[in-house]
């Protein structure tokens, strides 16, 4: 379903580039600049590799990866500008939520006491273990004691 979503939006992409050098044919001949022109032919040829890079990027993964990252520093920015508290705390909690959710792509339940976290996963004990250290590696206030076994 993710495949068909990322090609049907690659496609729209596609599409409004072609519907803006259409819609801006006319202007073509009526421009003397030659520079106006390039740029005139620069914005559909633009949204074309942006659109074919989205429907490649959702089988690569080199587009779709990086267009992620950019919501995952959006929602990061969001939260830090709109929500009151310690910002660290709200950047731990997104680098949790992004790697369980995105990465590991689990159910999972957060026990926060203090600084220390307790995350409850559907996860093995060694699977548990290398997200920890992973984990508390990249975060700088919250601290992961423990991953606990859920059942899905």
């Amino acid at each position: 379903m993710r495949r068909l979503f990322d090609l049907l939006i690659g496609f729209i992409i596609i599409i409004t580039g072609i519907t803006i050098a259409l819609l801006l044919y006319p202007f073509y001949f009526q421009i003397n600049s030659g520079a106006i022109i390039i740029i005139a032919l620069l914005i559909p040829l633009l949204f074309g590799a942006v659109g074919i890079g989205w429907i490649l990027g959702g089988w690569a993964g080199g587009v779709g990866a990086a267009i992620e990252e950019l919501g995952l520093r959006f929602r990061i920015w969001l939260l830090m500008h709109l929500l009151y508290g310690d910002r660290e705390f709200l950047i731990d909690l997104m680098l949790i939520q992004h790697v369980l959710m995105k990465i590991y792509e689990i159910p999972y339940e957060l026990s926060i006491n203090g600084r220390e976290v307790i995350i409850k996963a559907p996860l093995s004990r060694d699977a548990g273990i290398r997200l920890m250290n992973y984990l508390n590696q990249r975060m700088s206030k919250l601290l992961i004691v423990g991953v606990e076994s859920m059942e899905q």
